[in-house]
């Protein structure tokens, strides 16, 4: 239900051919940066392992240089997805040996990207030294790179400022009009949305009126240019500007439009109290007492205590509750929130990316929605191959969304950087967050620090940028992506595609191999992917296979 329509012009820093993530991040945001899985039912995982059956998968490794996929439908973007995380090889029987633990320490952290990790202490430091291995090894940058866990912004500033640190994302937000004139200072727009999620399972957020009205009860120019320091833009919308829609000279933001006047405030907040008296609460009376949920950031920090303010003029009793960023992950996963703090960044150039988190059960659906219509909707995407049918439907899901108000979009995701000059021509960071050292000229030892400690970097159950920054030095699909974002051969040295569309079939490097120097081959790539779709695995990015033909009938769908 739109309220009216308002096009966004939204000047990006980067222009992307195509772009990825890892979701939902560092410690500020999701490409994710992270998921929100249903309780495990004994009994249910039971059954969904027995439903799950591979050989319903499209997917054959052919002989051992050479992998064939079919994809249900044309994907023009599934190059981009085997660069990403998800994608990703990993050594099968170091895994099965050691259970999930082996991506929690150096000994049997087996990876076979450029880099491999030499020391990990946790939330001091992972230090990764080149891999021997690794087949582009000559043109490596550092002879090793240091991810120093921070997670406190003024901590990482005071390094950067002491010759500590050489690279740092996400500096103190009350400094940031003052660095803005800074040389080594950068203001990044990236392709993401800083949200509120709403838990619709527990009052009063079973309501769509009270989520709506929340959603409209606050200032969101405030919010991006007195707490953000007008590096933000106000969101009217949940996907962001910067996706093309099926016209390629048009943004899929401008074309749907707004669902509200993201710069109204006065209209907004006295819609809401309307809202908020319709579904029996009239000037807050009867309302539960909120609790918001944030991690421990100058920017949420600022933003929550804003909340706390701006959602009193409806009557609502408001507590915050601040929580380290392990315990704020696990947090949002389990759902034991009301309302918390999250974030999305692009996965790759569609849409799509934003929209199918919220499927039912979803792993990134952390405020537990369901919608059947909605689920179908996105299962008719990622089974037609019309462009402009496609995009027609994705406008519907998003819909939908503002139907039932499922969250509360507040701005368009920048991210703040320092680092030092000397690194300007040889690194680079996306806007979709992840951060590229690999080479990096002019340093023996680069400390950096892009985050604190992840929930996981295990390439199938990651869900943060940090994290995922941390795993693409240590991994590499078959493809990956330059600095302009477009696919380029990785562990492939080709790929050829059918006339239809829709079957790739992937010829790999000679003589590629894992950081202790097993061999690779087409099967490695064959079983880590079956291993991120089983169910049993509970990777919240499984659903990213589902472009594969065969992927719902695999489990059990």
């Amino acid at each position: 239900m739109k309220n009216f329509k308002k096009s966004l012009v939204l000047l990006l820093i980067f222009t992307l051919a195509s772009t990825f993530v890892l979701s939902a991040c560092d410690s500020n945001k999701g490409s994710s940066e992270s998921a929100g899985e249903t309780e495990a039912n004994p009994n249910t995982d039971t059954e969904e392992k027995a439903a799950f059956d591979a050989s319903k998968l499209q997917i054959k490794a052919i002989d051992e240089k050479t992998l064939e996929v079919t994809l249900a439908a044309e994907t023009p973007y599934f190059l981009e997805l085997t660069a990403f995380p998800t994608y990703m090889p990993v050594e099968m029987s170091v895994v099965e040996e050691n259970g999930e633990s082996w991506a929690t320490s150096a000994p049997t952290y087996i990876g076979n990207g450029p880099y491999k990790i030499l020391e990990w202490v946790p939330d001091s430091h992972i230090t990764m030294e080149k891999n021997e291995y690794y087949y582009d090894y000559d043109n490596l940058g550092p002879e090793s790179i240091t991810f120093n866990l921070i997670e406190d912004d003024t901590s990482k500033y005071n390094a950067y400022q002491t010759g500590e640190l050489s690279f740092v994302r996400n500096l103190p937000q009350e400094m940031i009009p003052t660095l803005n004139s800074e040389s080594d200072f950068h203001m990044l727009s990236e392709m993401g949305t800083y949200y509120i999620s709403y838990n619709v399972e527990v009052e009063p957020f079973n309501d769509p009126l009270v989520r709506q009205a929340f959603t409209l009860a606050i200032d969101r120019e405030y919010i991006a240019n007195q707490i953000g320091g007008g590096s933000y833009v106000p969101a009217g919308a949940y996907v962001p500007s910067g996706l093309t829609d099926a016209d390629s000279t048009k943004d899929f933001r401008d074309v749907g439009g707004d669902y509200y006047d993201p710069y109204d405030y006065e209209g907004n907040l006295a819609k809401a109290k309307e809202l908020l008296a319709e579904a029996g609460y009239e000037n807050g009376e009867g309302l539960p007492a909120i609790e918001y949920v944030y991690n421990d950031t100058s920017l949420h920090i600022q933003i929550a205590e804003y909340l706390q303010q701006a959602w009193s003029e409806l009557g609502a009793m408001v507590s915050l509750e601040v929580q380290e960023w392990s315990t704020f992950i696990n947090t949002r996963k389990s759902g034991s929130f009301q309302t918390a703090r999250n974030g999305w960044l692009a996965d790759y150039n569609d849409p799509i990316t934003f929209l199918d988190m919220f499927i039912t059960d979803g792993g990134n659906n952390d405020g537990r929605w369901s919608n059947t219509e909605f689920d179908s909707l996105i299962t008719q995407i990622k089974t037609t191959s019309d462009a402009s049918e496609r995009m027609s439907m994705m406008h519907e899901a998003e819909d939908i969304l503002f139907d039932e108000w499922v969250l509360n979009p507040v701005m368009y995701y920048s991210t703040s950087y320092m680092w030092d000059t000397a690194l300007d021509d040889s690194i680079w960071t996306s806007p979709i967050g992840f951060n590229h050292f690999m080479y990096a000229e002019g340093f023996d030892n680069l400390q950096v620090c892009v985050g604190p400690s992840t929930d996981t970097i295990d390439p199938a159950l990651n869900t943060t940028v940090d994290g995922g920054t941390v795993i693409i030095h240590a991994f590499e699909g078959l493809y990956k992506l330059d600095k302009n974002g477009a696919p380029v051969p990785g562990m492939a040295e080709s790929v050829e595609v059918s006339e239809d569309g829709l079957t790739y079939t992937f010829t790999l490097r000679d003589g590629i191999a894992f950081s202790d120097g097993t061999l690779i081959t087409a099967q490695d790539f064959f079983d880590s992917w079956i291993r991120a779709i089983n169910p049993a695995t509970g990777a919240d990015y499984s659903y990213m296979f589902e472009v594969i033909a065969g992927y719902r009938e695999a489990i059990g769908e």
